[in-house]
């Protein structure tokens, strides 16, 4: 009697651990997606912003100048590409982090 109740204490403890685990990867995935489209937003509002001042500045100044400013936008954009892929990245290795922890019991 006194066997099988530690016998399902332990399970309900290992099981309830395994929850937590789960849970606290569920929310890292939703904390990194955050912050990687929060933050790809932010920089394509600035690129936007920089691509005004470049139709501004247009009438006003030398070709190779406008051309310049818009290499910087050209830049960020680069940029946003490269953080999506990150994020890709670091999502799958929690991902597999989660899925490799979870065999174990």
């Amino acid at each position: 009697i006194v066997g099988g109740f530690l016998s399902g204490g332990m399970e309900v403890l290992i099981s309830s651990a395994v929850l937590i685990k789960n849970s606290i990867g569920l929310i890292a995935l939703i904390y990194i997606l955050l912050t990687v489209i929060l933050t790809s937003v932010e920089i394509l509002i600035f690129s936007l912003l920089i691509k005004f001042m470049a139709s501004l500045f247009e009438p006003v100044v030398d070709a190779k100048y406008y051309k310049l400013i818009i290499g910087v936008t050209d830049v960020f954009n680069s940029l946003v590409a490269l953080l999506f892929v990150c994020g890709f990245i670091f999502i799958l290795t929690v991902l597999f982090t989660i899925t490799a922890t979870s065999n174990i019991f």
